[in-house]
């Protein structure tokens, strides 16, 4: 019988290069599970977190043809912290379920795996993972990165980046620290972290 999986969470702010470790690890047939890209999929597919969202939202935060009201959800909470928190606390449990499923039926012949998330220092994520892995690059990088790749400006990708857990609070859950800058070689960072894994998951 196969031995459970061991989870480790990625995380890291805005723009420091996370997916892209995603893709590092993923070359290295290490599974990769990106909890915004299936938060989006479980919030089309999964009836009861659809009806406690409405519930909460109400039925407005669905189309009529079961879509997600981006639009509307976002009107609801921009400024409303409670009701952000309350909303946050039906989707990441459907997430963290949903992994728990994904970690043992995903393709890798690895005997760990990874979550890609940002939120990790906000969530309690002690029940799922043995550690924490952070990606780090300095604000000034981050910040031009999100404004290439999203096309965005100064001042709302400045918003976005605010909005996110404090440095101190990703550093405070971090086992392993990865910089993504032009002082390290990246691709030798992942390797070195694999090669811990190995070690640490070997019995």
């Amino acid at each position: 019988m196969r031995k459970a999986r061991v989870a480790y969470g990625l995380t890291g702010q805005i723009g420091a290069g996370k997916t892209f470790v995603g893709k590092l690890l993923s070359q290295q047939d290490c599974a990769i599970y990106n909890a915004d890209e299936r938060a989006q999929l479980l919030l089309l597919s999964d009836r009861k977190l659809q009806a406690r969202i409405s519930d909460l939202l109400g039925a407005e935060a669905f189309t009529p043809k079961g879509g997600y009201n981006r639009e509307y959800v976002a009107g609801k909470i921009f400024k409303n912290p409670t009701l952000r928190s309350a909303l946050e606390a039906l989707i990441h449990p459907a997430v963290f379920a949903d992994f728990a499923l994904w970690k043992e039926k995903c393709a890798t012949q690895r005997n760990f795996v990874f979550m890609e998330s940002a939120l990790l220092p906000r969530l309690d994520w002690h029940p799922y993972f043995r550690g924490i892995v952070l990606i780090t690059a300095p604000q000034s990088v981050r910040l031009e990165r999100v404004m290439q790749r999203d096309h965005t400006t100064r001042e709302r990708a400045l918003e976005r980046m605010a909005a996110q857990p404090t440095t101190r609070e990703y550093y405070e859950v971090a086992h392993f620290v990865l910089e993504n800058s032009s002082r390290f070689d990246l691709a030798t960072e992942v390797a070195q972290l694999i090669d811990i894994l190995q070690l640490q998951n070997a019995n």
